[in-house]
């Protein structure tokens, strides 16, 4: 069984997608390497999803998840070693995080989503909806943590230069892993509270 089919609900899905971020939010000290990041699970997902669109057709859905996986670490190959050529100082600043992309969750769970009749450019246009939005996460999380973490802003992908905003960092956990766990927490627990917040006014106002 796939893994989109035993979440329940589409907030087991948020949080999982989340947990499955995780590894690649870890690189995010700083707002040039979030967007590094970001790039590489753009090019790993529309490729890995464009090959999905050209085969599935063709493969027993009870092979469908050895496609994914398989698709999956192809793309982000090819997407380490045209990082690694291009751009060889940036794929030393992400380091294992980069080939990290050939287990992610993320893209197996957008892979999954691509239904057999569904037409090439509405596969890649959700999938291009999903790189957009990992983007916004990723800079949403990356601004505080190089703020707090490192005392600047937009520092290059070796944490240096940049605006300097403070002589010391005020929180350097942040720029560390554990940081952004706690930084991950917080956040998920606030938007759990705001959802159990919105839920309860709901039928107040429905029945006003």
């Amino acid at each position: 069984m796939l893994i989109k089919t035993r979440l329940k609900s589409s907030t087991e899905l948020s949080s999982f997608k989340m947990l499955a971020a995780s590894p690649l939010l870890v690189v995010t000290t700083t707002v040039s390497k979030a967007i590094a990041m970001s790039v590489a699970f753009a090019i790993s997902l529309l490729l890995a999803e464009a090959v999905v669109v050209l085969c599935k057709k063709h493969i027993p859905v009870k092979l469908r998840s050895l496609l994914f996986v398989t698709v999956t670490a192809f793309s982000a190959s090819v997407t380490e070693i045209l990082v690694r050529y291009f751009f060889p100082t940036t794929a030393d600043a992400l380091g294992v995080y980069l080939p990290i992309l050939a287990v992610s969750c993320i893209i197996l769970i957008q892979l999954e989503s691509t239904k057999a009749d569904e037409s090439a450019g509405v596969a890649l246009f959700s999938s291009l909806v999903t790189c957009v939005q990992m983007l916004l996460v990723m800079v949403v999380i990356a601004i505080p943590r190089e703020v707090l973490g490192l005392g600047k802003l937009f520092a290059n992908v070796h944490e240096k230069g940049g605006l300097q905003i403070f002589e010391t960092a005020p929180l350097p956990i942040l720029s560390q892993t554990s940081g952004l766990l706690i930084f991950v927490g917080i956040a998920a627990a606030l938007a759990k509270l705001i959802t159990k917040s919105v839920s309860k006014r709901a039928p107040v106002n429905d029945e006003m």
